[in-house]
């Protein structure tokens, strides 16, 4: 038996076509966990279909969807493939935190033991019966997937109600920004300003100590960390302020976020060690230049598997020239002769809030220590690539940024920008191991980025060399 021939939920009645979205089956169940929400169609029972835009957060999605169209407050709790034929669907488990006034025409409320037995949809019973083991279970001591549990929300609210600080705030609804088993992004109204939940998992557990650091040595630059809860990896913070640089098309914001930048990374040189040993990705001259041989290498295999005919795989010999680029251009940043500070390899403009007198800067499971011109270069790739009015200056930003530096500095800071689109494009495919994962050399989305990464270095050094670049 198939899905009802009724309507899904969608979030509106524009959605891409059908390529572009993703289907989920839903399982919500109540606070207890002892019903599970139905459709009921002719008599048969179904899980509800919910249908979202592909690339999206699913969370953020699936909730806000059931928020705006049923008046349920939601939280996902976890997701997976439901399935494994093309076209994929996917199921999403979610826990009702608040009773809406009434529920949809065509749902009910079903036992959650008789629901296992009466779905007909194949394979429907045995995904909820699994689903319902795993929210449902009780894990002793510290719990590896705390988020994956029903009750997690309330939990949380009660201990933010209990946290310390010359404050009294009153919590309100929530907004789930993002979740899945290990991790959680939850935005919380309170009687004052709102305040923001966030917790992290593997591979991602550097964060939490990172932040923890960062927030302290340099409390202008990131959101005030208002309580750490250590069980779950998590830190209760303020937002930060409200206007993101990728809602800032204007030159201002961006000279602010540069000059930011800067003195942040400035502040930062007499700290990394002390980044280092919090978690920061060690992005030194000295680990970059004895893995370009190694990474090369296996860039050279992933040429040999190439079965695209355009484009063409490189060649030997243009990967040695690449290399020896690479090499020679960390070898001049050495001879440069700048400090190693704070970088950031996800230097984006969501990650920056310019509101304030001072920029803050977000989500640090990327931080590394490194020559600071990396960061720059990840942030004008973003530039110009999704501001074309602000491309003419990136001349105006580049400059900033270099007087921002004390004046010992600054001259070298701009021998250095010249080799930085070359080396952040390296550092970036090195960064994480990524590159010698067995599991991920076994995917070939993964292994064409990849080789789309060294032909964007190809470009480089053809321009660091003088050569012509054929595009």
């Amino acid at each position: 038996m198939t899905a009802p021939l009724v309507p899904p939920l969608t979030q509106s009645r524009t959605l891409p076509d059908s390529s572009q979205i993703d289907c989920y089956r839903v399982m919500i169940f109540n606070t207890d966990g002892t019903s599970v929400l139905l459709q009921e169609y002719r008599g048969r029972y179904f899980l509800p279909e919910i249908r979202v835009q592909q690339f999206t957060r699913p969370a953020e999605q699936i909730t806000s969807l059931l928020r705006l169209t049923w008046g349920m407050t939601t939280v996902l709790l976890f997701s997976g493939l439901f399935k494994s034929e093309a076209p994929f669907v996917y199921y999403a488990v979610l826990e009702q935190t608040q009773e809406p006034r009434e529920i949809p025409p065509g749902m009910v409320w079903y036992p959650v033991a008789a629901a296992i037995s009466d779905l007909s949809e194949e394979k429907a019973g045995e995904c909820l019966k699994s689903a319902h083991a795993k929210a449902t279970a009780l894990v002793p001591g510290n719990d590896p997937q705390p988020f994956a549990r029903l009750g997690w929300i309330a939990k949380l609210q009660d201990w933010i109600k209990k946290v310390p600080g010359p404050r009294c705030m009153e919590l309100g609804g929530f907004r789930q920004l993002n979740g899945c088993e290990t991790f959680a992004l939850v935005r919380f109204d309170t009687s004052e300003e709102p305040v923001w939940f966030k917790a992290v998992g593997a591979p991602n557990l550097h964060e939490f100590p990172i932040t923890l650091a960062l927030s302290a040595y340099f409390p202008n630059n990131l959101p005030r960390i208002i309580a750490s809860n250590k069980s779950l990896n998590g830190w209760l913070m303020d937002s930060g302020g409200r206007s993101r640089l990728r809602d800032r098309a204007e030159l201002d914001s961006w000279i602010k976020a540069v000059h930011g930048l800067a003195t942040l990374q400035a502040q930062s040189i007499d700290k990394t060690q002390s980044l280092l040993r919090a978690g920061c990705r060690d992005l030194r001259i000295e680990l970059l230049a004895s893995l370009v041989d190694p990474f090369f290498e296996v860039i050279a295999a992933l040429m040999k598997k190439q079965t695209k005919i355009r484009p063409s795989p490189l060649t030997e010999e243009e990967l040695f020239a690449i290399s020896f680029g690479v090499k020679e251009a960390l070898q001049s940043l050495q001879e440069i002769g700048i400090p190693n500070a704070l970088g950031h390899s996800d230097f984006n403009p969501g990650n920056i809030v310019t509101d304030g007198n001072d920029c803050v800067f977000l989500d640090w499971a990327e931080a590394h220590v490194g020559q600071p011109v990396l960061t720059l270069e990840y942030l004008m790739a973003h530039l110009r690539k999704d501001f074309p009015t602000l491309v003419e200056q990136e001349s105006v930003l580049r400059q900033e940024y270099i007087q921002s530096w004390p004046a010992s500095i600054s001259h070298a800071i701009g021998d250095a920008l010249a080799l930085a689109p070359l080396v952040a494009l390296y550092a970036y495919a090195v960064s994480g191991e990524r590159w010698r994962d067995p599991e991920r050399l076994a995917a070939p989305q993964f292994c064409g980025y990849l080789r789309s990464l060294t032909r964007q270095m190809k470009k480089h050094t053809d321009f660091l060399c003088g050569r012509t670049v054929h595009v």
